[in-house]
C-alpha cells in the first residue's frame, strides 16, 4: 500500500514538486500572515486602550498684547501665581483629564546632532536648522514639553532608565533638567549622558534619564498628526518659583495641551470655563476647542477605522489562504488519481477495496504536506518567525490534510472503476 501510494508520486514528480512547493509557499504565507494579523490585533488593542475612545479637545492661549505684557512684566507675582494655581486645577479636574503638550525647539550646542533629530527633517529641511551664533553651532533638535499625565493619557512606556518624578517638573538651582529621549537615540546618547542647549532663550544643562519604549505616539493637532515619539527629546513641563521671566514664560506655555474627557463638548467646555472664573482669568482669552467642531477631519476616528480596517483585511488573507492551499490541493491530488484510473481498477481486479485505494491516496496526499510543512517551518524559524506561528502552520496543515483526505475519497467513490473490469459483476 506504501509502494503504491509512492508509485502515484513517482509517475508525476513534475506535479509533486510543484505541490510540495506550493503547500510550502502557502503555509509559510500562512505563518506569516498571522504574525502581521496578530501585530495589526496588538495594535488595534493598544489604541483603543489608548485613542480608540479618546475625545481630545484643545487647549491653549491667545493673549492680548496688554495682557501678554501686564503678566510678563508685572513687578509683583499675582498674575504667574494665578495661572499657577489655574494648571494645578485643572490637572486635579475628576470630570475630566488635562495634560500640557508644547513643542518648543533646543537647540543644543555641545555636540552636533543627527539631521534626522532636527526640525525640518522629514520635509528636507533639516540644513536650515543649523545655525551659527556668537561662535556657536545651534542645533535645532526636535523636543516636546509635557506634564506628568502625558504618559498616561498616551499609554507610553519607558524600556531603559526611569520616567521623570514629582521634582523633576520643578527647576533646581543647579539649572540642570532631566530629559526623556525617543528609542531612535540609542547609541547617540545613553543614560546619564549631558548635553547643553538653549531652551526658551535660556541655556541650560540637560541629562538623560531614560528611553521611552518603542511604539510611543503622541497627537499633534498642529498638523493634525499622529507622532512617534522616537526621534524627540521629552522634558519635563518645568515650574520655577522664582518668578522671573523665564519662568513666566514656561508656565504660559503649559496651558498649551488637550483634555480627554467624555462629557460631550457643551458640558466639558462649561467645566473648563468654570475653572478659568474660579482663578479670575476670564480675560486672559484661554480657549478650548474641539477640531472636528471646526470642520477638521477627526484624525483619531480616522486611525481607529483605519486599523479595524488592517485587523480585518489579515483575518480575510489568512482564510483565503487556507482555501487556496486546500483547493489547489485537491485539483492536483485529484487529477494524479484520475490520471492513475487503470491502476485503482487492476487493484480492485486482485482484491483490494476502496478504503485500501483511499489509503494509498492520503499517503501520497501526508507524503507531500508533511514535506511542504518541514520547509515552511524551517523557513518561519530562519527568518526570526515565533514558535506560535510555527504551531498554527501545524494546525493548519493537519486542517488541509483532512478537507483534502474527505475530497480525495468522495471523488475516488465517484470514479466508474467498475467499468474498468467491463461492469458491476
Amino acid at each position: 500500500m506504501i509502494n503504491n501510494g509512492l508509485n502515484i508520486l513517482k509517475k508525476h514528480r513534475f506535479q509533486t514538486v510543484v505541490m510540495i512547493l506550493l503547500v510550502c509557499l502557502c503555509l509559510y504565507i500562512l505563518g506569516v500572515a498571522f504574525v502581521a494579523k496578530n501585530t495589526s490585533d496588538d495594535a488595534k488593542k493598544k489604541y483603543m486602550e489608548t485613542y480608540g475612545n479618546m475625545t481630545l479637545y484643545r487647549t491653549g492661549e491667545y493673549l492680548s498684547d496688554a495682557s501678554y505684557y501686564n503678566y510678563y512684566d508685572e513687578n509683583g507675582r499675582v498674575n504667574f501665581d494665578k495661572l499657577h494655581l489655574f494648571l494645578e486645577d485643572l490637572g486635579k479636574e475628576k470630570d475630566f483629564s488635562f495634560y500640557s503638550l508644547s513643542s518648543q525647539v533646543l537647540e543644543v550646542t555641545s555636540q552636533k546632532m543627527p539631521e534626522q533629530f532636527l526640525y525640518g527633517y522629514e520635509d528636507g529641511y533639516s540644513d536650515e536648522a543649523v545655525n551659527d551664533y556668537l561662535g556657536e553651532t545651534m542645533y535645532a533638535t526636535k523636543s516636546i514639553q509635557v506634564s506628568s499625565s502625558f504618559f498616561d493619557e498616551n499609554n507610553i512606556k519607558i524600556s531603559e532608565g526611569v520616567i521623570f518624578s514629582s521634582d523633576d517638573y520643578c527647576l533646581n538651582d543647579e539649572n540642570r533638567i532631566p530629559v526623556l529621549l525617543g528609542s531612535t537615540y540609542k547609541g547617540v546618547l545613553k543614560i546619564n549622558d549631558s548635553f547643553k542647549a538653549y531652551y526658551m532663550g535660556e541655556k541650560f544643562d540637560f541629562y538623560v534619564i531614560g528611553f521611552v519604549a518603542d511604539g510611543a505616539f503622541f497627537y499633534d493637532s498642529s498638523d493634525n498628526k499622529m507622532k512617534s515619539c522616537e526621534r524627540y527629546i521629552i522634558v519635563p513641563a518645568l515650574y520655577s518659583d522664582r518668578c522671573d521671566r523665564f519662568a513666566r514664560i514656561v508656565l504660559l506655555n503649559q496651558v498649551n495641551g488637550y483634555i480627554n474627557s467624555s462629557l460631550g463638548y457643551e458640558e466639558t467646555g462649561e467645566a473648563f470655563k468654570k475653572i478659568i472664573k474660579d482663578h479670575g482669568l476670564e480675560n486672559w482669552n484661554i480657549y478650548f476647542v474641539y477640531n472636528g467642531a471646526l470642520g477638521h477631519e477627526n484624525i483619531l476616528e480616522k486611525y481607529s477605522a483605519m486599523t479595524s480596517e488592517v485587523s480585518k483585511q489579515f483575518r480575510i488573507i489568512v482564510i483565503i489562504i487556507l482555501i487556496f492551499a486546500a483547493a489547489a490541493n485537491i485539483i492536483a491530488l485529484c487529477s494524479m488519481l484520475r490520471e492513475n484510473f487503470q491502476t485503482f481498477g487492476v487493484e480492485m481486479i486482485c482484491g483490494a477495496s476502496r478504503k485500501s485505494i483511499n489509503k494509498e491516496s492520503f499517503i501520497a496526499l501526508g507524503l507531500i504536506m508533511a514535506i511542504g510543512d518541514v520547509l515552511a517551518s524551517m523557513g518561519l524559524l530562519i527568518f526570526g518567525y515565533t514558535l506560535k506561528s510555527v504551531l498554527v502552520v501545524q494546525y493548519a496543515m493537519i486542517s488541509i490534510l483532512i478537507i483534502t483526505s474527505v475530497a480525495c475519497a468522495v471523488y475516488i467513490k465517484e470514479m466508474k472503476l467498475d467499468t474498468y473490469i467491463g461492469g458491476k459483476e
